[in-house]
């Protein structure tokens, strides 16, 4: 759990500062929108994240031998979804894409073992309760990622590569600002696990792959409909 407390930090100094603007510059807005065709968080929105992600890798095979290897690193890319809000509950989906640098090896003498995550990329389901301009969500669905395998020596090096399903799975706040813009921070753990590799000299390798992001990230909502009319006169 210590290798996560940098994701941890991350997420709860967010969750302060958030508050904190909150309490000092947001004023009471009266009731919460009651209807399902309105709200602060209603619409589509796009943005961008930046973060830090924690690559935990095992490897077995069917000769019984197995290690685990963990790494850090960074991640960053871009997102996009839809919001509906009904009062203050808000219901939505969201996907994204991110690149990552965060290779996980492991090392004895001249051998290795690599797990290499080039991006990821989640499309979930968000689902929060909203207090004036402050959203609180829950998060989950389906994740993909390429993944490079990669095992050797000093004099030969086996490597494969492939996209990878798995699932998804966290939370967050995001608070609105001025003019559509919002702040957010979460936390995400993406599981890829399972994953059987035959490589050339014929053993099999069974390859368990976690990730555990966190990251901050700005959006700006847009009225999809407006946009639409302009172009079409």
């Amino acid at each position: 759990m210590v290798k996560h407390a940098h994701i941890l930090a991350l997420f709860g100094a967010a969750i302060l500062t958030a508050g904190a603007a909150q309490a000092g510059s947001l004023k009471d807005e009266g009731p919460a929108h009651s209807g399902c065709s309105g709200g602060a968080f209603a619409g589509h929105y796009i943005g961008a994240n930046i973060g830090y992600v924690s690559h935990d890798a095992g490897v077995s095979n069917d000769l019984g031998d197995s290690f685990s290897y963990d790494e850090s690193g960074f991640t960053g890319g871009i997102h996009y979804g839809y919001n509906i809000q009904c009062g203050r509950f808000v219901v939505g989906m969201e996907s994204d894409f991110s690149l990552t640098d965060a290779d996980a090896r492991f090392t004895d003498g001249d051998e290795f073992i690599e797990d290499k995550v080039d991006w990821l990329s989640t499309s979930r389901l968000r689902i929060g309760l909203a207090h004036d301009n402050i959203l609180f969500y829950i998060t989950g669905g389906l994740a993909t990622a390429k993944i490079e395998h990669s095992l050797g020596s000093a004099v030969i090096t086996l490597s494969e590569d492939d996209v990878e399903w798995g699932w998804t799975a966290g939370g967050g706040v995001e608070m609105i600002r001025n003019g559509g813009w919002s702040v957010r921070a979460e936390a995400l753990y993406a599981d890829f696990s399972d994953e059987t590799v035959q490589f050339d000299f014929g053993l099999p390798v069974e390859y368990d792959n976690e990730l555990w992001i966190g990251r901050i990230g700005l959006s700006y909502q847009y009225d999809l409909g407006a946009i639409l009319g302009r172009v079409a006169h």
